[in-house]
């Protein structure tokens, strides 16, 4: 009995914030509906995956809870790093506000721990962002402080490394077929995203 409560908490839960996604898209941003519908569509299909797999490995509670806020923040970021090619400092705020209150209950992470993680994380990569003159955005450098603060400055540290070397593969496959220059700038939030999902559901 209380398994199914549980499933049909996590789909209320998919369907407020489906809701509100959508009214934020089309409102906020004013994306067209055809690609509000379409971002929505890809985004759910993520979370709902999400929670079924972090329910079958973690349970229904505050771990598996955090982690589908991780994704859901990055999947928000990727939308806005696709059409904007911009990080919002309002995710940001959100994110690293609320992943400070996660903290208290997240098991594996000491409250100590993360917020020095992350702070860590975070200043070395505007560090780097600023000697590689923008080969790393700042906006991406506080990604990975909010991502430590989550999981840990290990696990951000693997996120970095492998999307670094994801989107260096995707770089070289566009310029060989010529569908990019050496001036392009490749958004880099789909290669985090999609990286932290695969470290995250595997």
């Amino acid at each position: 009995m209380i398994y199914f409560l549980n499933i049909i908490l996590f789909y209320f839960l998919t369907l407020i914030l489906g809701i509100v996604t959508y009214i934020y898209l089309a409102v906020k941003m004013k994306i067209p509906r055809g690609r509000v519908v379409l971002a929505l569509a890809v985004m759910l299909c993520i979370i709902i995956n999400s929670m079924m797999i972090f329910q079958h490995k973690y349970g229904f509670n505050s771990y598996s809870m955090i982690y589908i806020f991780l994704v859901y923040v990055l999947c928000m970021l990727t939308i806005h790093d696709l059409l904007d090619k911009c990080i919002p400092l309002r995710w940001l705020v959100l994110g690293g506000v609320m992943g400070s209150v996660m903290l208290v209950y997240n098991p594996n992470i000491s409250i100590l721990e993360g917020i020095a993680g992350s702070f860590i994380t975070g200043v070395l990569l505007v560090i780097i962002s600023k000697v590689t003159r923008g080969g790393i955005g700042i906006g991406d450098g506080f990604v990975f402080a909010f991502i430590s603060l989550i999981v840990g400055w290990k696990m951000a540290l693997t996120v970095l490394i492998l999307a670094f070397m994801l989107s260096g593969f995707i770089g070289i496959v566009l310029f060989v077929l010529k569908k990019v220059n050496h001036k392009t700038s490749i958004p880099f939030m789909p290669f985090i995203l999609a990286v932290t999902i695969f470290i995250l559901w595997t």
